[in-house]
Protein backbone atom coordinates (compact mmCIF):
# COMPACT_ATOMS: atom_id res chain seq x y z
CA UNK A 1 0.00 0.00 0.00
CA UNK A 2 1.14 3.53 -0.63
CA UNK A 3 1.29 6.32 1.92
CA UNK A 4 -1.72 8.50 2.55
CA UNK A 5 -1.87 11.79 0.69
CA UNK A 6 -1.33 15.02 2.58
CA UNK A 7 -3.94 17.75 2.71
CA UNK A 8 -1.83 19.83 0.31
CA UNK A 9 -1.73 16.97 -2.20
CA UNK A 10 -5.48 16.46 -1.94
CA UNK A 11 -6.07 20.19 -2.45
CA UNK A 12 -3.77 20.20 -5.49
CA UNK A 13 -5.54 17.13 -6.90
CA UNK A 14 -8.99 18.65 -6.39
CA UNK A 15 -8.04 22.02 -7.85
CA UNK A 16 -6.27 20.50 -10.84
CA UNK A 17 -9.23 18.19 -11.46
CA UNK A 18 -11.59 21.16 -11.53
CA UNK A 19 -9.24 23.08 -13.82
CA UNK A 20 -9.01 20.08 -16.15
CA UNK A 21 -12.78 20.28 -16.65
CA UNK A 22 -12.62 24.06 -17.18
CA UNK A 23 -9.72 24.05 -19.65
CA UNK A 24 -11.11 21.03 -21.50
CA UNK A 25 -14.37 22.90 -22.05
CA UNK A 26 -12.53 26.08 -23.07
CA UNK A 27 -10.41 24.13 -25.56
CA UNK A 28 -13.51 22.70 -27.25
CA UNK A 29 -15.30 26.06 -27.13
CA UNK A 30 -12.41 28.05 -28.63
CA UNK A 31 -11.91 25.40 -31.32
CA UNK A 32 -15.58 25.59 -32.34
CA UNK A 33 -15.66 29.38 -32.27
CA UNK A 34 -12.54 29.51 -34.43
CA UNK A 35 -14.15 27.21 -37.00
CA UNK A 36 -17.34 29.28 -37.06
CA UNK A 37 -15.83 32.77 -36.82
CA UNK A 38 -12.17 32.70 -37.83
CA UNK A 39 -9.95 35.33 -36.30
CA UNK A 40 -6.25 35.47 -35.49
CA UNK A 41 -6.69 35.17 -31.73
CA UNK A 42 -8.90 32.03 -31.61
CA UNK A 43 -6.11 29.58 -32.51
CA UNK A 44 -3.94 31.12 -29.79
CA UNK A 45 -6.76 30.81 -27.24
CA UNK A 46 -7.31 27.20 -28.34
CA UNK A 47 -3.61 26.34 -27.98
CA UNK A 48 -3.29 28.07 -24.60
CA UNK A 49 -6.35 26.21 -23.32
CA UNK A 50 -4.90 22.87 -24.36
CA UNK A 51 -1.52 23.71 -22.83
CA UNK A 52 -3.27 24.61 -19.57
CA UNK A 53 -5.26 21.36 -19.78
CA UNK A 54 -2.07 19.34 -20.21
CA UNK A 55 -0.34 21.21 -17.38
CA UNK A 56 -3.22 20.55 -15.00
CA UNK A 57 -3.14 16.88 -15.99
CA UNK A 58 0.55 16.70 -15.07
CA UNK A 59 -0.14 18.44 -11.74
CA UNK A 60 -2.91 15.92 -11.04
CA UNK A 61 -0.62 12.98 -11.82
CA UNK A 62 2.10 14.39 -9.55
CA UNK A 63 -0.29 15.26 -6.70
CA UNK A 64 -1.81 11.78 -6.71
CA UNK A 65 1.57 10.08 -7.20
CA UNK A 66 0.17 8.02 -10.07
CA UNK A 67 2.03 4.98 -11.33
CA UNK A 68 3.40 4.75 -14.86
CA UNK A 69 0.36 2.95 -16.27
CA UNK A 70 -1.94 5.75 -15.08
CA UNK A 71 0.44 8.41 -16.37
CA UNK A 72 0.34 6.71 -19.78
CA UNK A 73 -3.46 6.60 -19.59
CA UNK A 74 -3.57 10.36 -18.95
CA UNK A 75 -1.17 10.97 -21.87
CA UNK A 76 -3.34 8.82 -24.15
CA UNK A 77 -6.49 10.67 -23.08
CA UNK A 78 -4.83 14.03 -23.75
CA UNK A 79 -3.80 12.92 -27.24
CA UNK A 80 -7.33 11.71 -27.95
CA UNK A 81 -8.87 14.89 -26.57
CA UNK A 82 -6.61 16.97 -28.79
CA UNK A 83 -8.01 15.27 -31.90
CA UNK A 84 -11.64 14.84 -30.73
CA UNK A 85 -12.87 18.35 -31.70
CA UNK A 86 -11.26 17.96 -35.14
CA UNK A 87 -13.05 14.64 -35.68
CA UNK A 88 -16.36 15.98 -34.38
CA UNK A 89 -16.12 19.01 -36.68
CA UNK A 90 -15.35 16.79 -39.68
CA UNK A 91 -18.26 14.49 -38.79
CA UNK A 92 -20.64 17.43 -38.39
CA UNK A 93 -19.65 18.92 -41.74
CA UNK A 94 -19.94 15.52 -43.46
CA UNK A 95 -23.31 14.80 -41.83
CA UNK A 96 -24.88 18.12 -42.83
CA UNK A 97 -23.26 18.45 -46.26
CA UNK A 98 -26.32 17.01 -48.01
CA UNK A 99 -28.74 19.30 -46.20
CA UNK A 100 -26.98 22.54 -47.12
CA UNK A 101 -24.38 22.00 -49.83
CA UNK A 102 -21.77 24.70 -49.20
CA UNK A 103 -18.04 24.82 -49.56
CA UNK A 104 -15.66 24.67 -46.56
CA UNK A 105 -14.90 28.38 -46.94
CA UNK A 106 -18.57 29.32 -46.68
CA UNK A 107 -18.87 27.45 -43.38
CA UNK A 108 -16.40 29.87 -41.85
CA UNK A 109 -18.16 33.00 -43.06
CA UNK A 110 -20.53 34.78 -40.69
CA UNK A 111 -24.16 34.88 -41.71
CA UNK A 112 -25.67 38.27 -42.39
CA UNK A 113 -29.26 39.14 -41.64
CA UNK A 114 -31.63 40.16 -44.40
CA UNK A 115 -30.76 43.81 -44.81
Amino acid sequence: MSEALSAQQLLAAGASGALIVLFGALYAFFFAVHRLRPARYWPLATALSFIALATCSVVLAIALRLETAWQLAIAFILICYYFAPHAIWWLSVATHANEHPVSEGELNQPEHGGT
